[in-house]
């Protein structure tokens, strides 16, 4: 039998824990949960101790960001012998059912990577807005407009897949490697999805099945869109499909278009990017090896 491992990342996550937790109580044979914390201090900790104790809980003590917590998680799955990793965000919910359909459209469909159920907010009734940005205008009608024939699985290319919910094939971990450690919070899975891409693995969404992304009414932190672009030039440089002569013309680009929204103040986000500058070659190079960024934990 199949093995999943569902890796959950929590960091002050309090509020979120019934609504993401609660489901997992009715985990099959083949399936495991960990967390992994970041520091918590909200009780969050004590929480899932109490309430939660079929959960392993591992706890990182200070907050790594997502991407070096979620690879402790994936090490570990790899260590243990699992098939695959189901990654699930604090703030996201779904059913061990919906886990396990999703299996059975991977074991149909060897040559994809990752796969994710269709992403939506509380409800079922509205796409999760960042998902929807990254599936073309016929896809979103295919999804939400009802069919008698509905198609099991939609490729996506060149544009990614967010990670509140991704079934991750071990086989390609291994081949591919886990998050860069160029990426502290927000991008990781962007930098993943090309990767993966590049190694030749492809990317998917199952519409049938629904995962719940309740983040609909969150509001937006200050200063969200520059460390957004920051993040979104970083994964331009990051990505080995690129050469660094084209990556560089893409970025500069970039630059001169949000000078009218940035004005002097431009300087800001490139002097960020500039000083993370070699750490992001460093670690697109050691992109290029088997399972990078999963051979060390030290490795961040």
């Amino acid at each position: 039998m199949l093995k999943v491992l569902i890796i959950i990342v929590t960091f002050n996550g309090k509020a979120h824990l019934p609504a993401c937790l609660s489901p997992l109580k009715n985990l099959k044979e083949n399936m495991k949960c960990v967390v992994i914390d970041n520091g918590s201090s909200d009780g969050t900790i004590e929480i899932i101790k109490k309430k939660y104790p079929f959960i392993e809980l591992l706890e990182a003590g200070n907050n790594l960001g997502f991407g070096a917590a979620n690879n402790i998680g994936l090490r570990k799955a790899i260590q243990e012998g699992y098939d695959y990793v189901y990654l699930l965000n604090q703030d996201a919910w779904i059913e061990p059912e919906d886990i396990l359909k999703l299996l059975e459209i991977a074991e149909r469909n060897p040559n994809y990577g990752i796969l994710s159920p269709l992403q939506v907010y509380a409800g079922g009734k509205k796409i999760d807005d960042n998902f929807s940005s990254k599936i073309s205008k016929e896809m979103k009608n295919d999804f939400l407009l009802p069919s008698n024939h509905p198609r099991e699985l939609y490729t996506i290319r060149g544009k990614g897949l967010q990670a509140a919910h991704w079934l991750v094939r071990i086989s390609a971990l291994k081949k591919v490697g886990g998050f860069s450690p160029s990426f502290f919070h927000y991008g990781e899975d962007d930098n993943l999805c090309r990767r993966m891409e590049f190694h030749g693995y492809k990317l998917g969404i199952a519409p049938e099945i629904y995962g719940i992304h309740n983040r609909e009414h969150r509001a937006k932190k200050k200063n969200i869109d520059e460390y957004l672009k920051i993040q979104s030039w970083k994964n331009i440089l990051s990505d080995p499909n690129i050469s660094n002569s084209i990556a560089w013309k893409m970025v500069i680009r970039s630059m001169i278009m949000k000078l009218p929204d940035y004005k002097l103040m431009i300087y800001k986000p490139i002097y960020t990017l500039l000083k993370e500058l070699k750490k992001i070659n460093i670690n697109k190079k050691k992109s290029y090896s088997a399972g990078a960024f999963l051979k060390d934990e030290t490795e961040r």
